[in-house]
């Protein structure tokens, strides 16, 4: 059999590009009796006599025989689109962001308003709109959604047992049910005693118990106790954040938390109060925090040793927080995966809930890092990766100091270069290629096709239509070959659109 292969330059810089392939690998599909191949665009006699045998190349006469298709958006994404899109549900797909929550237009530099009534931008009507026009499945809610000091304020709350949900439930009512929710459950360091994950005494350590029960309760789903108007019942609940920014202020100087035995137990009864009121719902670890040059001081010294502690159990997913730079992630997460499968959890995923970089370089430069931030984790093996910090700009208290201020991927009307509230960035665009062009992808078997020479190329099954993602670290451009697929089977198309900024995307 003749060999295949198509040859593919890579621009130096260019960021990544995309290469779809339809219907599969030339290869595999014979010719066919009566001349043509399958893939060769057309629909021959044999073809034709029997639709299932190339539909690839029959498209519009079995369009025609179907009768005549719906014209809403949704079908024109469909098999028609240049990237023969395979669409998933968004609940389906591992893509998500922290948060995608869209707020109106600040009027000042102030924090968030202290009644915390979630409403909306008018940009995005009904909430989350903008969210599911991206195509994400996931979002994980931003502090303080389920702040145990935001439910019961004070001692008087808790000892009348009086539970305040209005903050949360303002939140949650609003998040569609095409969207999977991840809300973190937050102790507050008042509660615990000076620098520990300890409570001060045993009623206060019940007391949370019933919080986080009630918590579950309310929003699970199961018709019993449910908050009205529920529409995307929380399954997956994630006990406190990044543990070890929690500073020990006793002292002259702060001090990060290393209490990890404290925490052990507090994620122990957590889960299994987690559980005693929802037994089918996911618990999440605290995400880990990406301390630059303490990152590994943490590592050893709070989660390395909490992992062993807690044996394989208490912990259904664990969560790893990157804001470095892209290619350093797997060391980190080879250390943290090592431990686990000598700890009983060999077999847990991981998760990366945060996961971004800011655009204050240039829209471009972030579009760019977007698509490698995306893509590399799920080459190694997380299961699900969220953008952060934010769909929308603007990390409180807004004071443009902070990267945090520039890593949403649509402009806040604040902190210089700014393109105006509501604008969209480069990113959003690119975020929204990549999760249509992935959807039906087996996310579970991805190939490393090539990791070296500053070249990196990843294949996605998808359906028999496969997807390579790759990109060039070099400053020359570089040949690809791909064997046993022939070039006239594929469409390459670049993940970034051909823009310098987003404002000026027309069709991306």
């Amino acid at each position: 059999m003749k060999k295949l292969f198509t040859i593919i330059v890579i621009i130096g810089i260019i960021g990544a590009v995309l290469v779809i392939i339809k219907p599969g690998k030339k290869d595999t599909l014979p010719p066919l009796g009566g001349g043509g191949r399958c893939g060769d665009g057309i629909c021959g006699p044999v073809e034709a006599s029997d639709h299932n045998i190339c539909p690839i190349d029959c498209l519009e006469r079995i369009d025609k025989e179907d009768g005549p298709k719906p014209t809403d958006d949704s079908d024109k994404k469909g098999k028609d689109s240049d990237t023969d899109i395979i669409k998933s549900s968004n609940k389906d797909l591992p893509f998500g962001i922290l948060t995608s929550f869209y707020p109106p237009k600040r009027s000042g530099s102030g924090e968030r308003p202290t009644e915390y009534k979630w409403e909306a931008s008018s940009n995005d009507n009904p909430a989350f709109t903008t969210a599911l026009d991206i195509g994400i499945g996931w979002e994980r809610a931003s502090h303080p959604v389920l702040d145990w000091a935001f439910v019961q304020k004070n001692a008087q709350d808790i000892i009348g047992k009086n539970y305040d949900w209005s903050v949360s439930d303002n939140y949650i009512k609003k998040v569609p049910a095409s969207l999977n929710l991840v809300i973190t459950l937050n102790v507050g360091d008042s509660r615990l005693k000076t620098g520990t994950w300890q409570f001060p005494n045993p009623q206060l350590k019940t007391e949370y118990v019933n919080f986080v029960k009630a918590a579950v309760e309310r929003y699970d789903g199961d018709g019993i106790n449910d908050m009205s108007g529920l529409k995307s019942p929380v399954k997956y609940w994630q006990f406190e954040n990044e543990p070890v920014s929690h500073i020990n202020r006793s002292g002259d100087k702060p001090q990060p938390n290393y209490d990890w035995e404290g925490f052990s137990e507090l994620m122990k009864i957590t889960y299994e109060s987690v559980k005693s009121a929802d037994s089918s719902a996911k618990v999440l670890a605290a995400g880990t925090a990406d301390a630059g040059p303490q990152r590994q001081n943490i590592l050893d010294n709070f989660w390395l040793p909490l992992i062993g502690n807690l044996n394989g159990k208490y912990v259904d997913i664990f969560d790893i927080h990157w804001f470095s730079r892209w290619q350093d992630s797997y060391a980190f997460y080879n250390q943290f995966k090592s431990k686990m499968n000598q700890s009983g959890f060999s077999q847990t995923p991981i998760w990366m809930t945060e996961n971004g970089s800011s655009s204050k370089d240039g829209e471009d430069v972030q579009a760019k890092d977007l698509v490698k931030r995306m893509v590399y984790p799920f080459s190694y093996g997380v299961k699900k990766v969220f953008w952060a910090w934010g769909l929308v700009e603007g990390w409180p208290p807004f004071k443009c100091d902070s990267m945090f201020d520039y890593t949403g991927l649509i402009y806040d009307g604040a902190c210089s270069p700014d393109e105006g509230y509501g604008v969209k960035k480069l990113g959003y665009f690119t975020y929204k290629k990549l999760v249509e062009t992935l959807s039906g992808s087996d996310f579970d078997n991805i190939q490393k096709i090539q990791e070296s020479g500053g070249v990196y190329v990843y294949k996605f099954p998808r359906q028999g239509k496969d997807v390579w993602v790759m990109w060039n670290e070099n400053s020359s451009s570089k040949q690809i070959t791909l064997s046993d697929i022939d070039s006239a089977s594929v469409i390459i198309t670049e993940a970034i659109p051909k823009y310098k900024k987003g404002k000026d995307v027309t069709d991306y």
